[in-house]
């Protein structure tokens, strides 16, 4: 399944041509993101530099070290009543403890 829109409705007329829906819907991302107010966003004639195998290593560095602090956040944090309350309910009446506890 693709997310994809083949039609749109102006003034209850459905368009089908897919270069106007193109357009249309362009126009509505447009509007959208102008409309906010000093946001100007152009990538008109702007050049990227490629990354270099240095910049991959460094970015793989700091996504594992927050992946890492993201993680042990977790695991410290204090557990809230809600979520015990939400994890005994969730057993069911049904369910019990095995023989190992």
């Amino acid at each position: 399944m693709k997310n994809e829109i083949k039609r749109v409705e102006i003034q209850g007329v459905w368009k089908e041509d897919p270069t106007f829906v193109k357009e249309v819907v362009k126009e509505l991302y447009e509007n959208i993101l102008f409309a906010i107010d000093g946001l100007k966003l152009r990538l008109d004639n702007i050049v990227f530099r490629e990354l270099t195998m240095e910049d991959n290593n460094m970015l793989t560095r700091c996504i594992e070290e927050l992946e890492i602090k993201e993680d042990n956040n977790m695991l410290t944090r204090c557990i809230e009543e809600l979520e015990i309350k939400d994890a005994v309910w969730q057993c069911g009446s049904s369910n019990s403890l095995g023989p190992n506890g």
